[in-house]
């Protein structure tokens, strides 16, 4: 299916503000609209995190690897979603009287100018090639910054689990194990949204371990 420039543009818009676009369909058609009840929403985001947990228990990370982690993904993310914004909202706001002007022609029974639709398509062109640099960087970013936080023993095992994970998905792909490693990294932690949250409920959680012995000799001596 091939999209119309116009189309194109709301996407791209829609893809990096598509909580408010979904919330504002909601109030325009004044419609009984049924939502996800706050606490089912929690419970989903619940089986997301059982999921990356599988991955991530088994490397036996401690509280100093996890506030590490935490840093590189926090970094990571607001790096990555201002080049977005840097590519799609300027652009956007430099057409915005001839957006604005465009429409109204439309809406009156106009045509669209041949030179909107070629200045919106290089929009689009141009963020979705922004975007997959970014992307080929940040996966880059993440993984070296992985590996320095990583023991060597805990890189092997990311690696297994990411050859694992792609057998089980019957893709059978062949890589090395720097391959697999990346893509251990991609699908644990760069595609999941939720991820530093998760981390720091790992690290809280490493923590309050941590500290167990220590309560519970206190307790002892009473």
């Amino acid at each position: 299916m091939k999209f119309s420039t116009t189309c194109k543009l709301t996407c791209i818009v829609t893809l990096f503000l598509s909580i408010g676009t979904i919330h504002a369909f909601a109030q325009d058609t004044k419609s009984e609209i049924p939502t996800i009840p706050a606490e089912v929403q929690a419970l989903i985001n619940d089986i997301s995190d059982i999921d990356k947990l599988r991955a991530l228990v088994p490397l036996k990370l401690n509280s100093d690897q996890l506030q590490k982690m935490i840093d590189a993904m926090t970094k990571a993310q607001i790096n990555y979603n201002q080049h977005l914004f840097d590519a799609t909202v300027p652009p956007i706001k430099k057409l915005a009287e001839e957006i604005k002007e465009v429409r109204r022609k439309v809406l009156a029974g106009g045509t669209i100018p041949k030179d909107f639709d070629t200045r919106v398509q290089k929009i689009e062109e141009d963020y979705f090639d922004r975007r997959a640099a970014e992307d080929t960087k940040g996966l880059k970013a993440v993984s070296d910054a992985m590996r320095a936080i990583f023991t060597k023993a805990q890189i092997a095992k990311a690696a297994a689990y990411g050859k694992a994970s792609s057998d089980k998905l019957g893709k059978n792909m062949k890589g090395t194990d720097d391959q697999f490693f990346n893509y251990y990294v991609q699908g644990v932690l760069i595609q999941y949204s939720g991820i530093v949250k998760l981390l720091k409920d790992m690290k809280t959680n490493a923590d309050m371990s941590a500290l167990a012995p220590t309560f519970n000799s206190l307790g002892a001596s009473k």
